[in-house]
Parts: structure tokens; C-alpha cells; sequence
């Protein structure tokens, strides 16, 4: 099954980087242009698009290098 990044390009035509087993790093927000507004009776002009998952990866690696120093630092200690 493709990425959200990879059916993100497709259909809203962004460029993305995409890779196998990637994730975006970071916050990204998307402000898209709504090209028919008819299919949303005229009530919005634009469509916002926020990807958050890349905050998780951060996360992630921050508490790994904080466990990677703490360990580093009891080692040096024994």
C-alpha cells in the first residue's frame, strides 16, 4: 500500500520527497486552492492539509539519543 506522501503527490500534485520505509521529518502544513467549489456547496475557498506524523519520527529519535546519552553517561560512571 502506498505512503501518504505518495497519494498526497498524486492527488494533490505536491512533491514530496517518498521513499520505502521513509518518514517526513517535521511539521508540514499544505494550504490547497479549491479548484470546484461547487462540490463544497461554495463554502470553502481552500482546503488546509497538516502532517504531523513526521513530529512522531522526531520525537522518536530525540528520546533515542537521550537513552543513547544516558547509557553513554552510566557506562562512563561505572
Amino acid at each position: 500500500m502506498p505512503g501518504k506522501s505518495i497519494i498526497f503527490n498524486k492527488i494533490f500534485e505536491y512533491h514530496l520527497t517518498t521513499g520505502f520505509g521513509r518518514s517526513t521529518k517535521g511539521i508540514y502544513l499544505y494550504l490547497q486552492k479549491i479548484q470546484n467549489r461547487a462540490l463544497f456547496n461554495d463554502l470553502f475557498d481552500f482546503i488546509i492539509l497538516l502532517d504531523t506524523v513526521g513530529f512522531k519520527v522526531l520525537i522518536k529519535i530525540i528520546k533515542n539519543q537521550i537513552k543513547e546519552q544516558y547509557y553513554q553517561q552510566v557506562i562512563l560512571l561505572k
